[in-house]
């Protein structure tokens, strides 16, 4: 009996640890009125230095906004009016390296990044696009819930990717809109 008590016990704290999702960051700066919403959870009013968690999403309002800070120094700023979900987090501190993807939904954001994209691009995905950005910064802003426009501000390179094209920006400043159509 003591034995199937262990094995049980043991179980439940394997299923446990599988459950809990992982800390990926903290709000670093917040401007009030932003909430997330955890896999699961209802949505919370978050505060600064409040761990965010994988497949987190996060909301500003018209008087929002806020800073993301990720475990390999990445960070997203998130302005007032905005929808983000954290979709994919991976980072091994060891050899800097790891897979970033995040979803802007609406509003706009700037991307700046941190070890990750040094050595893989982090992905933005928004309802028209996919950009993938290397070694830099950007700035995405998703208008009326679909169109996207991109400003790769510094770094290696963006790449961005639609459902019948893709183009790579190297240039400081360079700009992109993307609609429906590509």
């Amino acid at each position: 009996m003591r034995k199937v008590f262990f094995i049980g016990a043991a179980m439940m704290t394997v299923a446990g640890m599988h459950s809990a999702k992982a800390e990926i960051g903290v709000l670093a700066a917040v401007n009030r009125d932003m909430t997330g919403a955890r896999p699961a959870e209802q949505a919370r009013p978050i505060f600064i230095k409040e761990k965010l968690v994988q497949d987190e999403r996060i909301i500003s309002t018209g008087g929002g906004g806020g800073q993301v800070l990720f475990l390999d120094q990445t960070s997203l700023t998130i302005a007032p009016n905005s929808e983000v979900v954290l979709d994919r987090y991976v980072y091994d501190p060891a050899s800097d390296t790891g897979e970033m993807a995040v979803t802007v939904l609406r509003g706009a954001m700037r991307f700046v990044g941190g070890r990750i994209s040094k050595t893989s691009p982090a992905l933005i995905k928004t309802p028209t696009a996919t950009i993938g950005i290397r070694g830099g910064m950007g700035n995405v802003r998703v208008e009326d819930g679909a169109d996207t426009l991109y400003m790769h501000v510094a770094g290696f390179s963006s790449t961005i990717t639609t459902a019948t094209e893709e183009l790579t920006i190297t240039r400081e400043g360079g700009l992109a809109s993307i609609d429906a159509g590509g």
